[in-house]
């Protein structure tokens, strides 16, 4: 799969749908396709033109955590539920990145820094984000859920967006 092959978004969002699909847990999970779509598509508009940190990245975490879902040592340790929760941040973790990374957020004394108190800052904005689009109700994938599995899902995103935080990674290793 060349991800950075494919010019539109739409054809992205395809991707996304399609890499989800072979996965195999969203069937599983039974979560609702038709807003999940919507979801993914409102997700994209919300990247921009980064030559790093933008939708194409995106789908192609999104690509890779499908794969190593399917390697065995992943899909014996992990549930269904898991599995899929742990596709949404490989989609979101990066939503409306500005470009720039935390320091430069910090230094410039940024609306996103005060907002978020110079700690993870487009990290938590990205999740953030993720959950404001995710209480609407035309992008309630989760809602055929069970109340459980969306719980564990939602720790599972913020675990996750924030694991991206080079400056928290060893202590999410550790």
């Amino acid at each position: 799969f060349r991800v950075f092959g494919v010019r539109t978004k739409s054809k992205l969002v395809d991707c996304v749908m399609e890499i989800m699909a072979q996965e195999g847990s969203v069937a599983l999970v039974g979560a609702d396709t038709r807003r999940l779509r919507r979801f993914i598509e409102e997700i994209s508009k919300s990247y921009h033109g980064n030559p790093y940190h933008n939708f194409h990245h995106a789908v192609d975490v999104t690509n890779t955590i499908a794969w190593m879902l399917t390697r065995r040592v992943f899909s014996q340790l992990l549930t269904a539920n898991q599995a899929f929760w742990l596709l949404i941040p490989a989609i979101t973790h990066d939503v409306d990145h500005p470009g720039r990374n935390n320091q430069w957020e910090v230094y410039t004394h940024s609306p996103l820094a005060a907002k978020y108190n110079n700690a993870s800052i487009l990290e938590r904005h990205s999740l953030d984000l993720t959950r404001e689009l995710m209480s609407k109700p035309e992008y309630q994938f989760h809602a055929s859920m069970s109340a459980s599995d969306v719980e564990e899902g939602l720790k599972l995103l913020e675990d996750s967006i924030q694991a991206t935080d080079f400056a928290m990674h060893r202590d999410f290793l550790a």
